[in-house]
């Protein structure tokens, strides 16, 4: 684990344990003013950091399908920039990722009352045309893995996930031409995988469809959150 890393789990760990120690002596009311502060101090560092977490990076050369995305899937992105940003959304344009060019990140912490804590939300939006190789279940899943763990490393604040913190990660491939059907499939039936305090929300857009494909069941745990996760795709990525 990178040494910020390490740094940051520490810092998650020690908030957990004050907050748990004010709850032990001075009960309910204690734990409670001792999480806003926590909070607060939070939300303090993330202004005092101005929000340099999301750094721009140069477009690096792509390969294979081409040099970038075309002007189709371009006018979709910037559509989807438009409805994150109109709903309070950083962006960040054309990061990178170990194995992926990410044409568009959207992040956005804030304090949910449902999640009895503060939750990150980022969206990673990349094109097709810059991958080096056909879209597969594994390359869809695989961008979705990088995905969750850049929004890991960038979520700031040091409340621990599941203790106060959490991160949802939405991956999206952006396709102009129609997925196989056993892409189809595949992307339909199978969920991100399952993390403490977060999730992985992979997704294939599909511009020749106009459809979104991903899973639609959801698990038997988590049943009511899942629901608004599909809410928010539906919302924030749907193909107008």
């Amino acid at each position: 684990m990178p040494a910020r890393g390490k740094r940051r789990r520490w810092k998650e760990i020690l908030a957990v344990a004050v907050i748990l120690s004010m709850g032990y002596l001075f009960g309910l009311v204690g734990a409670v003013v001792t999480a806003v502060v926590v909070y607060s101090v939070y939300r303090f560092q993330r202004r005092k950091r101005n929000s340099g977490l999301m750094v721009d990076r140069p477009t690096p050369k792509a390969e294979g399908f081409g040099q970038g995305a075309s002007p189709l899937t371009n006018t979709y992105i910037d559509e989807v920039e438009r409805r994150l940003v109109a709903s309070g959304f950083k962006i960040s344009r054309n990061v990178t990722l170990p194995n992926f060019t990410v044409d568009l990140v959207g992040m956005k912490s804030e304090f949910k009352l449902s999640m009895f804590g503060v939750l990150a939300r980022f969206v990673f939006v990349a094109s097709t045309h810059r991958l080096p190789v056909p879209v597969t279940e594994e390359v869809a899943f695989q961008f979705s893995d990088e995905s969750f763990a850049y929004a890991l490393d960038n979520r700031g604040g040091f409340l621990p996930r599941g203790g106060g913190g959490s991160v949802f990660s939405f991956s999206a491939l952006v396709s102009e031409g129609s997925p196989s059907d056993e892409l189809k499939k595949r992307i339909q039936e199978r969920r991100g995988p399952k993390h403490w305090g977060a999730s992985e929300f992979p997704v294939f857009v599909s511009l020749g469809d106009r459809q979104l494909y991903y899973c639609k069941k959801a698990p038997a745990w988590g049943r009511a959150y899942y629901r608004g996760q599909k809410n928010f795709v539906e919302r924030q990525l749907a193909v107008t």
